[in-house]
């Protein structure tokens, strides 16, 4: 086996591994004695499924039971909660507004309605994670709400067309359909659609106006969502959440230990993030729990055995605090990076794991031929929210550089 191979092999060896050590270390998420899920969905606190294990009456969710026998959590009684994130989002289902016509020109009751959400004021519509989309040939949609200090907001879009001949699938350009970006701090939202001409000269292809927010990339215009989308009722959402509406410098916050206190960026409140090093549930009184750390001097000797070295790349991976193109080098600890392991402990692991390894070229070469195979390849390193990350370069001090690979 050649030497390029023996390294992806072992590259791919620390992934793997990586992902079977992760899978057993879970931090507590919610209160003692509290429930944590519920239909698959986490539930962290400061939100709970009952009195004693929610912040306020703000974050309690519901377990309930659908029609077809299906577990979800829901808020404010039928909005169906997806994911709750602790970074401060919130994935719902959020209905689209209707507007349809029979072929004679008279309104379809039964297929029209306006959408409306009306939260408590610690929601608001995540300004970044959604656009305002309406769809249809006869059509023009409104979208009302508040923003913070209760001004009113109030935003709109048309669209008119004749036949599909320009309708470019996968494309939300104007024609059958245009989007909006969002302001901050949306509240209280209520989305009107409506027709100039009750779809009559349109009605073979398109039967409906249509409009909603959702999140971004999830629903692809195409000519047949022109009438497929009178069947459908929801849309994701994504909502950002807050505690409170003082900012950190203006109250006591709740935060808990080794966990810090930022102010929302998008309206009132504030939110937790564990400190550096931490994680966890920085909501919890100890929910910020502290990361693998770095083996001290001491056990210089221990960590030079193959295993030790693989557990330590490992930590590194699973420590998920590196940022977006940040250089991640730390002085006489560099085994820690992947591509800056000192090439007699590289040597070592590989020798160990593969039998012996054929040492065509001196230390330096070679260490340049170890990074060059880790910048070429795309390694998926699930860091604490599974972002994927990128190798990106390599600096003169063997320090590694990393961001964030794109998505598939």
């Amino acid at each position: 086996m050649g030497f390029i191979e023996i390294l992806i092999q072992v590259t791919w060896v620390a992934v793997v591994l990586f992902e079977l050590t992760a899978a057993a270390v879970e931090f507590p998420i919610a209160l003692p004695n509290c429930t944590d899920s519920c239909g698959g969905v986490e539930i962290p606190y400061p939100f709970g499924l009952r009195e004693g294990c929610y912040l306020n009456h703000h974050f309690s969710v519901s377990c309930t039971t659908n029609s077809s026998g299906k577990t979800q959590p829901v808020i404010s009684e039928d909005f169906i909660i997806t994911n709750i994130s602790l970074q401060g989002q919130i994935d719902m289902s959020m209905y689209i507004a209707h507007d349809c016509y029979d072929e004679q020109g008279v309104l379809d009751d039964k297929n029209s309605n306006d959408a409306w959400l009306n939260l408590s004021g610690i929601f608001t519509v995540s300004n970044t994670q959604n656009k305002f989309v309406v769809v249809g040939c006869d059509t023009y949609a409104y979208l009302q709400g508040y923003q913070p200090y209760n001004e009113q907001y109030s935003t709109g879009c048309r669209s008119q067309c004749e036949s599909t001949r320009y309708i470019v699938n996968g494309s939300c350009s104007g024609v059958a359909c245009c989007e909006l970006d969002l302001p901050i701090g949306l509240r209280n939202i209520t989305i009107t659609s409506e027709s100039f001409n009750k779809h009559a000269e349109v009605w073979s292809f398109n039967p409906c106006s249509y409009a909603f927010i959702t999140r971004n990339g999830s629903f692809t215009f195409s000519v047949d969502a022109l009438r497929s989308l009178r069947d459908k009722k929801e849309m994701p959402m994504v909502f950002d959440w807050a505690i409170g509406k003082e900012r950190c410098k203006d109250v006591e916050n709740i935060c808990g230990g080794n966990s810090t206190c930022i102010d929302s960026d998008n309206g009132p409140g504030y939110r937790c993030e564990c400190k550096d090093g931490y994680h966890g549930n920085p909501y919890l009184p100890h929910g910020c729990q502290e990361s693998e750390k770095i083996l001290p001097k001491e056990k210089e000797k221990e960590k030079e055995s193959p295993n030790n070295i693989m557990e330590s790349l490992i930590k590194f991976m699973k420590r998920g605090e590196v940022k977006r193109r940040e250089k991640v080098f730390m002085e006489k600890q560099s085994f820690l990076q992947l591509c800056a392991v000192p090439f007699p402990q590289l040597l070592h692991l590989v020798t160990a794991l593969h039998g012996g390894l054929e040492r065509r070229s001196g230390g330096a070469t070679t260490r340049d031929r170890i990074c060059h195979v880790l910048l070429v390849g795309r390694l998926h390193i699930p860091a604490l929210e599974r972002v994927p990350f990128l190798v990106i370069g390599v600096d003169r001090h063997d320090g590694l550089i990393v961001g964030p690979a794109s998505r598939r």
